[in-house]
């Protein structure tokens, strides 16, 4: 039996690979073709493809924007950050992969991730998924987004637990609809290739964008994350998420170095708090001493830290965990 069910595993690891090698050469010809845009799709396994970030492309997308292809249909995951992006993006699936696009599906509401939603050419707005803070945002129209009114379809976009969305003979499955990261995050689910999708609930580096976050209900969505990746049966094999494209050997570091990063940061300021100081004295304090490790000292990651330090400090206070006070 256990033969049995090794030799299985190794003809699927073979299936794919031959599958891999042929679509590199197959899209390596496509982007030749007349007219049709030179994106580099990277294939993630078989259907799933990523326009993946690249510090050397000044062109390249700061978070990944991902297809899932088959049989003639097309979804499109996150569709980048300008107008531009999108509609390469989607001009892409119908000259080098033959495929019209069924769905567009937003995982959250970063504006860069979501600007390339203006870009593309849809036959209805039903066409969008996003969680229901996110279409509630977009549906009058979102300025920051530089996405028009339109867009969504209030009543028919929103994403909900356990939903599917069908795309050639795949499914796409919704797992779980957080409020966490930003007022909406997805968890997307392709079980057969083992694809999770993320969005901003795993970051690539352990300082995560925070200045919307909700940071228990963020703990607890990188739980369901850990939970899929331990999986007995269906672990995850790749996962797509803030910054980057982890393997199955490196997704559970990339979890564990987001949820320290919230860890950290919420114990620094409620140490802070507690102990009388100011939210400016406890910013100094981490820039000074606790900043995180590997992390460039840019001006964008301070600027960044202190609006996360500001979040922070007003969840605390709404749930009565800082002096009275404290940061008015």
């Amino acid at each position: 039996m256990h033969t049995t069910h090794t030799k299985g595993r190794m003809a699927r690891t073979w299936a794919w690979t031959f599958w891999a090698l042929a679509a590199c050469v197959q899209a390596h010809e496509d982007a030749t073709a007349p007219g049709c845009p030179p994106v580099p799709w990277q294939p993630i396994t078989a259907a799933v493809w990523a326009w993946l970030p690249d510090e050397r492309d000044p062109q390249a997308p700061p978070q990944p924007v991902v297809a899932v292809v088959d049989d003639g249909q097309a979804m499109l995951i996150d569709p980048g950050p300008s107008a531009a992006h999108g509609a390469q993006a989607q001009r892409t699936l119908a000259c080098r992969f033959q495929a019209s696009l069924r769905w567009v599906v937003l995982t959250h509401g970063d504006p860069e991730s979501v600007r390339g939603l203006q870009g593309l050419q849809l036959a209805d707005a039903g066409q969008v998924r996003a969680p229901a803070a996110i279409v509630k945002r977009l549906a009058d129209g979102c300025t920051v987004c530089g996405v028009e009114p339109g867009r969504v379809k209030p009543g028919q976009s929103e994403l909900q637990t356990g939903q599917v969305l069908p795309v050639g003979r795949l499914s796409v499955q919704v797992l779980a609809v957080h409020k966490a990261h930003s007022p909406g995050d997805a968890l997307l689910w392709l079980a057969p290739q083992g694809v999770l999708w993320a969005g901003g609930l795993v970051d690539r580096q352990p300082l995560p964008e925070a200045s919307r976050a909700e940071p228990d209900a963020w703990l607890q969505a990188l739980q369901r994350v850990d939970e899929q990746a331990r999986h007995p049966t269906q672990p995850v094999q790749h996962l797509l998420a803030h910054g980057h494209w982890a393997s199955a050997a490196e997704v559970q570091a990339a979890v564990q170095r987001t949820r320290q990063a919230l860890l950290g940061l919420q114990a620094q300021v409620q140490q802070g708090l507690q102990g009388g100081r100011l939210p400016e004295e406890i910013g100094a304090e981490i820039d000074r001493a606790h900043w995180p490790a590997g992390v460039p000292r840019t001006p964008a990651l301070q600027a960044r830290q202190r609006a996360n330090l500001q979040r922070m400090v007003q969840v605390l206070e709404a749930a009565g965990s800082m002096p009275q006070g404290v940061g008015r």
